[in-house]
């Protein structure tokens, strides 16, 4: 396929981009920038917000989730000639992004086609409660810690823990996205001439030295998407890769490129 052919076939913005970077980061990560750059040669633009919300001092996930619902709703009207309905966005998000891509599409199933979660950040609260002082933590009010950023320490508050350990799941499961891929999965002709009424996928690119989210959140989450839609887990694409948390690597970076074009830009 040409690529005049492909920039016809996404100009009509069915689909939109968003990254969601991870925690104690922003817009300007590495990641994120890479991918605008590799978006933009293709003439998509890819929206990428502060989920610093309201600041990183005062985070919470579900003011996160309110924010990004509100903001998709606002990039969906900029264009006057689709019903608003009719668009659905593609995600690909970092850590604690991938974590709050998820729930979005849990919650918000209408608007997500398909998820593109690089380390997913699941299953957090377990995961610091067997790290950090939660009691220290909980008696001061905040937590200093690195943002990536501001490039220096700063303070969150308790509130963000507390707010993910009591108002979502650790695992959040998008149960629609799940049928969707199930579907598409047993009706082969229909995948294979891209005819099928969902294009949805669930990509998932995880380090082997990733000390910060271990592999094996990953794997429960797949398991849990088995649980919960029969075969699911199965239809989605796990690429693990010699990279850190980080996924900076050149060959990391190239893969994103990869998975992006053959699953979404050239269908």
């Amino acid at each position: 396929m040409s690529l005049q052919t492909l920039k016809r076939r996404v100009s009509s913005l069915e689909y939109r981009y968003v990254f969601l970077h991870g925690f104690a980061s922003g817009p300007s990560t590495r990641k994120g920038q890479h991918l605008k750059e590799f978006f933009a040669k293709q003439s998509i633009p890819l929206f990428i917000p502060d989920l610093n919300i309201p600041s990183f001092e005062e985070l919470q996930v579900s003011l996160i989730l309110k924010f990004l619902e509100n903001n998709l709703n606002i990039e969906e009207k900029k264009d006057d000639t689709k019903d608003i309905k009719s668009i659905k966005w593609r995600i690909i998000a970092s850590s604690l992004g991938g974590f709050i891509a998820t729930r979005f599409a849990e919650l918000y199933p209408e608007r997500v086609d398909s998820l593109l979660l690089l380390a997913p950040a699941f299953d957090l609260p377990e995961r610091w409660k067997n790290r950090l002082n939660l009691e220290e933590w909980k008696s001061n009010g905040a937590l200093s810690v690195y943002n990536y950023k501001s490039k220096c320490m700063n303070a969150v508050k308790y509130i963000f823990y507390q707010d993910l350990k009591e108002n979502h799941p650790s695992y959040p499961i998008p149960t629609k996205l799940l049928m969707d891929l199930v579907n598409n999965n047993k009706d082969q002709s229909l995948k294979e001439t891209c005819h099928s009424d969902s294009s949805t996928t669930i990509t998932i690119v995880h380090g082997k030295q990733d000390s910060s989210v271990p592999l094996d959140t990953t794997e429960e989450f797949i398991r849990k998407c088995n649980e919960a839609v029969p075969a699911s887990g199965d239809t989605i694409d796990v690429h693990i890769v010699e990279d850190g948390h980080e996924l900076t690597e050149p060959s990391t970076l190239s893969l994103f490129e990869k998975i992006i074009s053959e699953k979404w830009l050239l269908r």
